[in-house]
């Protein structure tokens, strides 16, 4: 939980701090509760599905097919990414994506 607290008391809080907030407040839920937690995690069985903070790869038909820790660099899934790119542009007549050149 990154909040402390019951629901209650953080809208309480939210409530006392800013009252002239007028958009909703989401309340606190389980991961495990999640349904799109739960499709990682179906996805990935062998792997530990975490929380946001952790990256998924999801193909093109929506199956999650690789988990990454928090801590790595997004920018180094970049081969991961265009090996699915690819595995796309194979099945299509039109290419899906062309990276720019660095």
């Amino acid at each position: 939980h990154q909040e402390l607290g019951s629901n209650q008391e953080i809208l309480d809080f939210w409530n006392q701090q800013f009252p002239e907030a007028t958009f909703p407040i989401f309340a606190q839920g389980s991961l495990h509760d999640n349904p799109v937690y739960q499709r990682l995690q179906q996805h990935l069985p062998h792997d530990h599905v975490q929380h946001n903070f952790f990256k998924y790869l999801v193909n093109a038909n929506g199956v999650a097919v690789q988990l990454f820790h928090k801590r790595q660099n997004p920018l180094s899934l970049k081969r991961d990414i265009l090996q699915l790119i690819h595995e796309v542009e194979g099945e299509q007549d039109e290419p899906f994506f062309t990276p720019d050149e660095e």
